[in-house]
């Protein structure tokens, strides 16, 4: 039985946070480009902000598809996670992302997937890490003591409510700049270190690269999949037959 991969369909369905939605609208990108065909499910105002990148990409087989975005009727929300106030699921933003589970689910039936340290890592530059909620304590623990690229401003207190956190003060921000930008021995040993790894994630997606390979894999695999999964329809028809 032969298959192509122009006979896969795969979906997306990022939480409704530019921080989830634009890495997976890279990932449809970067698969579409092998053959499969890719559909981002989000809701309409959020599809307003990724079409822009999708009219640029003019790629045919990646394709948006809407569902309603509803929220408690005495309360108007944002579509986007960023959006509000406090950029962290609150109860009426998780009660509106569950009603939109039968959405997906009538979908499925129907029709049968941190950015700012990846991109600074990406571009090789050594950079101020200020965390403030969520995993960025682990992310900048990761750039500061692991890769050697970051310099913190001493924010301690990860919390997602402003009243909450500790007040860093200008001269800690000053100082964590100064060691970025600054000379010296250690802001060289950093710029060298971001040079490193902007090399590495340069060959890691480059021909024949680590993530080049993992994602030719991961097609193969979906693709795998899916011709088990026919081949298993059509034996369990025969036998119905």
């Amino acid at each position: 039985m032969e298959s192509s991969a122009s006979d896969l369909h795969i979906f997306f369905l990022p939480l409704l946070a530019s921080g989830h939605m634009i890495p997976m609208l890279d990932l449809s990108i970067l698969i579409s480009a092998r053959g499969p065909r890719s559909t981002i499910v989000t809701t309409p105002a959020n599809a307003k902000l990724l079409r822009p990148s999708l009219s640029d990409t003019d790629n045919p087989n990646i394709h948006l598809l809407t569902i309603p975005f509803t929220s408690d009727e005495s309360i108007h929300l944002p579509e986007n996670l960023t959006g509000h106030p406090i950029p962290d699921t609150t109860p009426e933003f998780f009660a509106s992302l569950c009603r939109l589970e039968p959405h997906f689910e009538s979908l499925l039936l129907t029709h049968r997937p941190d950015l700012i340290c990846l991109e600074g890592i990406a571009a090789g530059v050594p950079m101020v890490t200020w965390p403030l909620f969520a995993d960025q304590q682990f992310n900048e623990r990761f750039l500061v003591d692991v890769l050697g690229v970051g310099v913190s401003v001493g924010s301690v207190v990860n919390s997602t409510r402003p009243e909450e956190r500790t007040v860093v003060v200008a001269e800690r921000v000053a100082a964590a700049v100064e060691a970025v930008m600054g000379g010296g021995e250690e802001a060289e040993e950093r710029r060298r270190k971001a040079s490193e790894m902007k090399e590495a994630a340069a060959r890691a997606v480059g021909e024949g690269g680590s993530s080049e390979v993992d994602l030719g894999r991961m097609v193969e695999e979906l693709m795998a999949l899916k011709i088990n999964r026919i081949k298993e329809t059509a034996v369990n028809e025969r036998i119905s037959a």
